[in-house]
C-alpha cells in the first residue's frame, strides 16, 4: 500500500485519470493527508502541478464532496480541509451540508458552516445553509436576519434559484418565530405550497389574530393574483382538514381506546375461554380470580381516561393544569417552566427544547375545548407556547356549519367570502368558522368516546362483580370496541364528515322538526334548526343576539333561491320593469307616474310609500341593467318583484308571497335589533321562526316554472 508521501510525490509525474484518482485518494485519507497536501502546495508544487490539482478537484467534486461531509466536525478547523474548500464550488457543497442537517448530523453541518465562512466566501447557498443550523438550534430570528438582505435583493426582480429558497427558508423561519404574516408575504413570492400557508392559516386562527390573518387578506388583494386568493383559500381548508384528521387518532391514543383496550379485552378473552373448558375446581376459581384482576385493572383505566376526557372537553380542572400535564407526559420532555398565575387569563410555558409532536397535539386540543388561545414560538433556543383566555363572544359552535356553504369546506366557497368582505371582517369570520369547525369535529369525536368509554367500563365493572355470563359481557366489550374502531376509521376517511353527521341534540331532535309537508333543501333546513337551537339556548351570549335572526333570513333566502330563482330571473321581470318605467334623458329611466301612482296605493301595511318606491327604483335599475345577482339574495326587492311584477303568473299567490317575504325581512331586521343587550331570546325570535315556516309554506313545491335555476 503506497504512503501519504508516494501519492504526493506521484503528483509531479502524472497525469489524467491516474492522476485525479491520485488526488481522490488523498482525500480518502483523511485529514491528515489532506495536511500534508497542503504543505505541498504551499512549498513544494510548481504552478503547472497546483492547477492540475485545482482542475482535478473540481472535476471530480460531486464525490469529493462526499467524502468531505463524512468527516468529524473537528477536521474542519485542519489546513487542508479548508484549502480544499476553497478550491471547489461552494455552493455545492453548503447544499449537501443542509443534507446533513435533514439527516440528524447538525453538527458536521455546522462544521461545514464554520469552514466555509472561514473561506471568505458567500452566497445564497451559504446563507441558508447557516439559516437552517439556526433555526435547527431554536433560533429563527437569527435565521431571518442571515436571509434577509437576499429576500430583499429578490423583491423586485423575482426570486429564482438559490434566491427563491432563500426566501422560502425565510418564510419558514419566519413562522417558526411566530410571525405569521411575515411567513405569508414570502411565501407567495415562491412556488405555490398549500401545506406551509396551511399551516400560516392555521397559527393564525389557533391564536385568534384577525388582524393577523386581516393583513395576509389584504396583501392577496394587492397582489392582483387570483392564485393568491385561491392559495388562500385551499390553505384554509387544508389547516381545518390537517386538524380534523389529527383528532381521532389522537382521541385513541388519548384516552388508551386503541392497544390498551385491545390488551385488556384480549386477556379477558383469554381467561373466559380457558374457564369455559372443563377444568378441576381449584383451577376454575383460579382463573376466576384472575378474571376480576383483570376486569377491575380495566375498569381503573377506563375510569381515569374518563376523568381524562372530561378534563379535555372542559368540564373540569383547568385548562393550564391539563396542558402542562400534557407538555410533561412524554417520555422524556424538555424542561417546562410555566410563567403566570392565569389571573390575568395568559399562561406561558417556555421550553428547554423541541416539544413531542404528539404532547403539542394533546395540549393544542385541550386548549382548543376550553375556547382558549394558542400560540407558539421558538426564541433565543427555547420553545415557547402561550396560552390565553378566549374572547367571551366567541360565535356558538353549530353556527359554523350553517352560516356558511352547505358543501361544507370547499375552497370556492372561502375564496368567495374572504373577497366579498372586508379583511377584517373576513379574517374574523374565518378565524370563527376554522375555531367552531374544529371544536364540532372533536366535540363529536370526545362524545362518542365518552360513550363507548363509559359502556365498557359499565360491561368490565359487571365482570369485576360476578357477572353470571362473564363470557356476554366480554363478547359485549368486544363489539363495543369494534364499533369504535369502525367509527374511528370512517372518520379518518372523511373526517369533515364526522360533524356534520353528528346527530342534534336530545331536545332539538324531541321538540323540534319541520312541517311534513314542507320540501326543505338540507341547507336550509341546516340554518333553521341551528336558529331554533340559539332561540332555545337560555344562555345566548350578546354577541349571538343577531344570530338566529340571520340564519332564520338565510333560510328564506336559500328556499327563494332555489324554489323561485327562475321566476325572479331578470329576464322574466326586464319586461315589467320596461313597461313600468319610462325615458328620463338619454339612457336613464323613471318610474312611469301612473305606475307609481298605483303601487304606493297598493302599498303592504306597515311599510312606508318612500321606501316602497326607493325599493322599486333599486328592483327596476338592478333588472334593467342585467346585473347577474340572484334577486332572492335581497327579501325586500324580491318581494317588491312578486307584488308589483307578477313573475309567477298568479296575481294573488305573488302579492301574497310578495308581501310575506317583505314582512320576513322587516321582522327579521326587527328581531336582530330587539335582541340586542338581551341575556336571553326575546318572543319576537319565537314570532320571527314561525312567520318563516308559513313563508316557506306558502312558496309550495318547486316545478318546473317556478324550480331551480
Amino acid at each position: 500500500m503506497r504512503t501519504v508521501l508516494d501519492l504526493i510525490d506521484d503528483l509531479g509525474r502524472l497525469d489524467g485519470a491516474r492522476f485525479d484518482e491520485t488526488v481522490f485518494e488523498l482525500f480518502h485519507r483523511g485529514p491528515r493527508a489532506l495536511d500534508r497536501l497542503a504543505a505541498y502546495w504551499e512549498s513544494g508544487a510548481s504552478e503547472g502541478t497546483r492547477g492540475k490539482i485545482r482542475a482535478s478537484i473540481q472535476s471530480q467534486w460531486s464525490r469529493i464532496q462526499e467524502v468531505l461531509v463524512d468527516l468529524a466536525p473537528r477536521a474542519f478547523g485542519s489546513v487542508g480541509v479548508r484549502l480544499a474548500l476553497s478550491m471547489g464550488p461552494t455552493d455545492s457543497l453548503a447544499r449537501r451540508a443542509q443534507r446533513c442537517i435533514e439527516q440528524g448530523r447538525l453538527d458536521v453541518a455546522a462544521a461545514i458552516a464554520s469552514a466555509l465562512a472561514a473561506s471568505g466566501e458567500s452566497g445564497a447557498d451559504q446563507a441558508v445553509l447557516g439559516a437552517r443550523i439556526a433555526m435547527a438550534a431554536g433560533r429563527p430570528q437569527e435565521a431571518m436576519s442571515r436571509l434577509g438582505g437576499y429576500c430583499q435583493a429578490t423583491s423586485c426582480s423575482g426570486s429564482h434559484g438559490a434566491a427563491s429558497v432563500a426566501v422560502e427558508w425565510f418564510a419558514r423561519a419566519a413562522q417558526d418565530a411566530g410571525r405569521p404574516v411575515d411567513a405569508f408575504v414570502h411565501w407567495i413570492r415562491v412556488e405555490p405550497d398549500v401545506g406551509a400557508v396551511a399551516e400560516i392559516v392555521r397559527s393564525l386562527a389557533d391564536a385568534g389574530d384577525g388582524p393577523g390573518l386581516a393583513a395576509c387578506i389584504a396583501q392577496a388583494a394587492r397582489s392582483g393574483e387570483q392564485a393568491t386568493w385561491e392559495l388562500l383559500a385551499q390553505a384554509a381548508t387544508a389547516a381545518v382538514d390537517d386538524a380534523l384528521g389529527i383528532h381521532t387518532d389522537l382521541v385513541s391514543d388519548l384516552f388508551g381506546m386503541g392497544v390498551d383496550i385491545e390488551a385488556f379485552v384480549h386477556a379477558a378473552e383469554g381467561v373466559v375461554a380457558d374457564m369455559e373448558a372443563s377444568m378441576p375446581a381449584p383451577a376454575e376459581r383460579s382463573a376466576a380470580a384472575e378474571l376480576v384482576s383483570v376486569a377491575t385493572d380495566a375498569c381503573d383505566m377506563l375510569g381515569s381516561a374518563l376523568r381524562l376526557l372530561s378534563a379535555v372537553k372542559g368540564e373540569s380542572g383547568s385548562a393550564a393544569e391539563l396542558i402542562s400535564s400534557f407538555l410533561h407526559s412524554a417520555d422524556a420532555p424538555p424542561k417546562c417552566g410555566c410563567d403566570g398565575d392565569g389571573q390575568d387569563g395568559r399562561w406561558t410555558w417556555t421550553c428547554s427544547g423541541r416539544v413531542p409532536e404528539d404532547a403539542l397535539h394533546r395540549a393544542r386540543l385541550a386548549a382548543l375545548m376550553h375556547g382558549a388561545l394558542w400560540r407558539t414560538n421558538w426564541k433565543d433556543g427555547e420553545f415557547v407556547v402561550s396560552v390565553a383566555a378566549g374572547p367571551s363572544g366567541e360565535v356558538f359552535a353549530g353556527a359554523a356549519s350553517a352560516s356558511g356553504s352547505g358543501s361544507g369546506w370547499a375552497a370556492s366557497d372561502i375564496e368567495r367570502m374572504l373577497k366579498s368582505l372586508p379583511p377584517q371582517d373576513a379574517a374574523d369570520r374565518l378565524i370563527c368558522l376554522m375555531r367552531c369547525a374544529q371544536a364540532d369535529h372533536a366535540r363529536c369525536l370526545l362524545d362518542k368516546a365518552c360513550q363507548a368509554l363509559s359502556r365498557m367500563a359499565d360491561a368490565f365493572e359487571a365482570v369485576r362483580a360476578g357477572a353470571p355470563q362473564p363470557a356476554l359481557e366480554v363478547a359485549r366489550i368486544r363489539a363495543e370496541h369494534g364499533g369504535w374502531l369502525r367509527c374511528a376509521a370512517q372518520t379518518e376517511a372523511s373526517p369533515g364528515e364526522a360533524a356534520r353527521e353528528a346527530p342534534p341534540p336530545a331536545a332539538v331532535s324531541a321538540e323540534w322538526s319541520l312541517p311534513a309537508e314542507l320540501d326543505c333543501g338540507a341547507e336550509a333546513y341546516q340554518a333553521l334548526r341551528t336558529a331554533h337551537m340559539l332561540i332555545a339556548d337560555e344562555s345566548l351570549r350578546a354577541e349571538q343576539a343577531g344570530l338566529p335572526a340571520f340564519l332564520l333570513q338565510k333560510a328564506v333566502q336559500i328556499e327563494a333561491e332555489r324554489r323561485l330563482g327562475d321566476a325572479l330571473a331578470v329576464h322574466r321581470l326586464k319586461p315589467g320593469a320596461i313597461a313600468a318605467t319610462r325615458h328620463r334623458g338619454k339612457r336613464r329611466r323613471e318610474l312611469d307616474p301612473d305606475f307609481a301612482r298605483d303601487a304606493m296605493s297598493r302599498a303592504p301595511q306597515g311599510i312606508s310609500p318612500d321606501r316602497i318606491r326607493g325599493g322599486l327604483e333599486r328592483l327596476f335599475a338592478r333588472v334593467l341593467d342585467g346585473s347577474a345577482k340572484p334577486l332572492s339574495g335581497d327579501l325586500f326587492l324580491a318581494g317588491l318583484a312578486l307584488i308589483y311584477l307578477d313573475p309567477m303568473g298568479d296575481p294573488e299567490r305573488s302579492a301574497a308571497l310578495g308581501c310575506a317575504l317583505l314582512a320576513v325581512g322587516e321582522a327579521a331586521a326587527a328581531a336582530a335589533d330587539g335582541e340586542q343587550g338581551r341575556t336571553r331570546p326575546g318572543p319576537g325570535l319565537a314570532r320571527l321562526e314561525r312567520a318563516v315556516i308559513e313563508v316557506l309554506l306558502a312558496m309550495g313545491p318547486s316545478d318546473g316554472g317556478e324550480g331551480e335555476s
